[in-house]
């Protein structure tokens, strides 16, 4: 959302009295908080939620990227969007439609990252339940193979000439007879064709809105009832409260360094920073070793909090070799006024190399630890029955 026009959709239109929308318990909207205060939760947490949080049954969930360069738009679309598709690829989320607005800015003839994660979707996002429906005013300007890829067109009115001529040449059961027709549509008026409409267009005329037009610009907080507020404001506390503080603050550095790109000496801060925690890391596994061999030894250990530990250090884990992935990823690209890395690429290796160790190491000591855990358990057992 490039205008922050949706998080309307909370709010019943006037006809309905402009209070709670029936929609507004289903609607989680992402903003910058410091100038859209209508939004749920911050921005900056975003990337610290899995696709998961954001792709759910009743669930629409809004970007509002409104007041942000497009520039910076255009890399947190390519990086959810991104995000989005992988998880779909691997069925770690339900069935879902994408709508991205004003497409053309996002997916245009100029070939980006962004603009390529965009086809993928239209190409191949079907087979895995990743649908994305295109909306803009310019098809004119829409990338050719996105475009070619649309099986169901709805046209609204166009005025350009050549917006009409491409809609026509692009869309199925179209022709030049339609010219007219298309820059006469009215307001609420539309054209069906394609796969929802075989063999001849299907004019349409759009019930009324249920919510009110966020075109005009407004704060869907003054229309909202407190009870509603407060129970918005507890599902946020509900959603961030289940992440760790290592997932929110690797969130919001990712959203950061889009907002402001890192020097090459920042980025080399940061793997310094990375490799002092892949230390502590190997001390937290050393530890639970120890801990592993006395349990078999028959120590007095409290086993008590163990199970917890090793759940941490997982996601820790898993926190900092997401941090490490864009961090290479920025490096690689030469992002901001950093340069890619060329002798430090070394590094950057090393560092991929020891992450993956540790994992290896971690999963070998749960393992061991969790036999460990069922002989002791088998051991107090016999001893109970021995004593009895």
């Amino acid at each position: 959302d490039r205008h922050g026009e949706y998080g309307s959709l909370k709010v019943a239109s006037e006809d309905l009295g402009e209070g709670d929308s029936e929609f507004v318990d289903r609607i989680i909207e992402f903003s910058d908080l410091k100038k859209n205060r209508g939004g749920d939760i911050d921005i900056e947490y975003l990337f610290s939620l899995s696709a998961a949080d954001l792709v759910a049954p009743n669930l629409c969930t809004i970007v509002n990227l409104n007041g942000m360069s497009l520039e910076v738009q255009e890399m947190i679309a390519g990086k959810l969007l991104k995000k989005l598709y992988d998880a779909s690829t691997t069925r770690k989320i339900p069935p879902f439609y994408l709508f991205l607005d004003e497409a053309h800015l996002f997916a245009g003839k100029k070939q980006t990252e962004t603009c390529d994660v965009v086809k993928l979707f239209a190409q191949e996002g079907r087979k895995f339940g990743a649908n994305i429906i295109i909306g803009t005013q310019r098809p004119q300007l829409l990338d050719t193979t996105i475009r070619a890829q649309a099986g169901t067109w709805v046209v609204h009115n166009l005025s350009d000439i050549r917006d009409i001529g491409i809609t026509i040449s692009s869309a199925e059961d179209l022709s030049s007879e339609n010219k007219s027709d298309i820059s006469g549509l009215d307001k609420g008026e539309s054209i069906v064709c394609g796969e929802a409409a075989k063999g001849i267009p299907l004019f349409v005329k759009v019930r009324k809105r249920k919510t009110k037009h966020g075109g005009i610009g407004f704060n869907p907080l003054d229309f909202l009832s407190e009870q509603t507020v407060e129970e918005l404001q507890k599902r946020k506390n509900r959603i961030l409260g289940g992440k760790s503080a290592d997932e929110l603050e690797t969130g919001k550095s990712v959203y950061q360094e889009m907002m402001e790109p890192k020097s090459s000496g920042e980025y080399l801060d940061e793997i310094a920073s990375l490799k002092v925690r892949i230390k502590d890391l190997e001390d937290e596994v050393s530890r639970l070793k120890k801990k592993v061999v006395h349990i078999k030894e028959g120590k007095n250990i409290p086993l008590i909090g163990t199970d917890e530990v090793v759940q941490e250090l997982q996601t820790e884990i898993e926190v900092w070799k997401e941090k490490y992935k864009y961090i290479k990823e920025m490096a690689e690209k030469g992002e901001g006024d950093m340069v890619p890395f060329t002798e430090d690429s070394g590094a950057l290796l090393d560092l991929n190399n020891r992450l993956i160790e540790k994992e290896a190491q971690l999963k070998k000591y749960k393992s061991k630890y969790d036999d460990a855990l069922i002989l002791a358990e088998k051991t107090l057992a016999e001893l109970k029955k021995k004593g009895k």
